[in-house]
């Protein structure tokens, strides 16, 4: 397995296979990271420096940016560990500027349209040219999704995006494009693999198809609010307004604050129950070649059935996360799910 470093304006700078272990996390809403472990005292340390971006096995999935560097040991047994972020961690680097004469950066129009705007004023085309992202770029506008409209004044980027994005079921990401030297912003929407539709052939995680190591189950009520008060509780003349579901014992009611007009209080109310509901999760290790090939059966972003019989679970849900592990040349899959929606079981039974 190699390691290719390359500068930010894509010329090579080194490329070798000597290392310990590598690991990393693609995540479909929000910027992943890597771990790269090196041998003791090995000479291809000296390439790995901050800002360098380095390519594993020549695949760019498998790319970050170098953002921190060690020398852990006591001489004899040194280890090198280097850490860093996916390419989209870059967008983590800028917040979201306003002009002078405007309180917010605000935006209509698709929901893909106003993402990739947010990302043009901020590191493509921003006021001050400082802020300008080297060789970056934005796909494509496709237009997709619904019409929306969302306002910003100095939140993060990244944390804006991913905002946007899961109330838009959407993904995004940052991909190195080696050929034309470029790292493009795009947004992704995902397959639909469950059982429960019939265009493309299911994929089904279960111990009953050997294709699961390992599982860790989650259900939490724990910080959960299904009754939300939101709006601007000290400001006079401003409405608080309650929404949800909740009643009785089962009732968990958290207040937010907020200003806008009654549509975008309902909108952020919306995100809130949506983000605090009863948490049900998997995370799973896999056979990345057992039943289901991965990344071509199935890959980041995609929804899939799961099931489990020793805990009578059979859901729906969202592939958020894949961490891929390199260790003497073997490697692992874990598999991180958004929070699982009820399917149609019979279909699964006839599996």
């Amino acid at each position: 397995m190699s390691i290719r470093v390359i500068d930010k304006d894509f010329n090579l700078i080194a490329e070798f296979d000597s290392h310990e272990s590598f690991q990393h996390t693609r995540k479909f809403q929000s910027a992943g990271s890597f771990d790269l472990n090196l041998k003791r005292n090995d000479e291809n340390y000296k390439y790995l420096q901050r800002e360098n971006i380095i390519i594993y096995n020549n695949d760019p999935n498998l790319s970050g940016v170098i953002e921190h560097r060690e020398v852990q040991g006591n001489f004899k047994s040194d280890s090198l560990p280097v850490k860093g972020c996916s390419l989209s961690g870059l967008l983590h680097r800028r917040v979201i500027s306003p002009d002078a004469s405007s309180l917010y950066m605000a935006f209509s129009g698709k929901q893909e349209t106003i993402m990739k705007n947010f990302v043009d004023k901020n590191c493509i085309n921003p006021t001050n040219k400082d802020r300008v992202i080297d060789n970056l770029v934005i796909a494509q506008d496709l237009k997709r999704g619904k019409d929306d409209n969302w306002r910003s004044a100095y939140d993060a980027l990244d944390l804006k995006l991913e905002e946007i994005a899961k109330y838009a079921n959407f993904g995004w990401d940052v991909k190195l494009d080696l050929e034309k030297k470029k790292f493009v912003f795009d947004i992704s929407e995902g397959r639909d693999l469950t059982i429960d539709q019939n265009t493309l052939p299911p994929v089904v995680f279960s111990a009953k198809f050997d294709n699961i190591k390992s599982r860790h189950y989650t259900e939490s009520d724990i910080n959960t609010c299904n009754s939300v008060y939101i709006g601007e509780k000290e400001t006079e003349g401003k409405a608080v307004l309650n929404y949800g579901t909740g009643k009785g014992f089962e009732r968990r009611e958290q207040f937010q604050s907020f200003s806008g007009t009654v549509d975008e209080i309902k909108k952020e109310s919306e995100k809130v129950l949506e983000e605090l509901k009863t948490l049900k999760t998997f995370e799973l290790e896999v056979d990345p070649e057992v039943n289901f090939i991965y990344k071509v059966d199935y890959d980041l972003g995609d929804m899939v059935t799961l099931q489990d019989n020793t805990l009578g679970i059979t859901m729906n849900s969202r592939i958020l996360a894949i961490t891929e592990t390199y260790v003497k040349g073997q490697m692992t899959l874990q598999i991180t799910f958004d929070k699982l929606i009820p399917n149609l079981m019979d279909k699964l039974k006839r599996l």
